[in-house]
């Protein structure tokens, strides 16, 4: 009976070690830190401009997180780094990291992205005309 007990024990103790270990969130990537200056159509700074950052997580698939800064006096924002994280129980992410920064203002928008498709960080988002694609 000791020698059952031993293996059972050695058996859950395993389940338990392999399951925490697929479990356990662990750094996929990051998106990273961005400072952007906002000018409208004709060059000049927005310094009116409410900059909003979302983001996707592969550990929380289906949610995206957003951040909104005002811009400075010269139309800049600028957005921390963001550590991106997975499980190994979930599937490897085929994607990269990705990112959207996008501005309404007046009758004025624009955006830009970081992505696979999008891998350098934008330093300028010049505004057009038109209405807020963005509700």
């Amino acid at each position: 009976m000791r020698k059952l007990t031993k293996i059972i024990l050695i058996a859950t103790g395993s389940r338990v070690v392999v399951g925490v270990g697929l479990s356990y969130p662990y750094k996929w990537g990051e998106v990273p830190k961005w400072r952007l200056q906002i000018v409208d159509s004709h060059g000049r700074p927005v310094s009116t401009a409410v900059a909003n950052h979302e983001w996707l997580d592969p550990i929380d698939e289906g949610v995206t997180f957003a951040d909104a800064r005002q811009a400075d006096s010269m139309g800049f924002v600028e957005f921390p780094q963001r550590l991106l994280h997975n499980r190994l129980i979930f599937e490897f992410p085929s994607d990269a990291p990705s990112a959207h920064i996008f501005v309404c203002v007046g009758d004025e928008y624009g955006d830009v992205f970081f992505d696979k498709e999008h891998p350098g960080l934008p330093r300028v988002m010049i505004l057009r005309k038109g209405s807020c694609p963005y509700g």
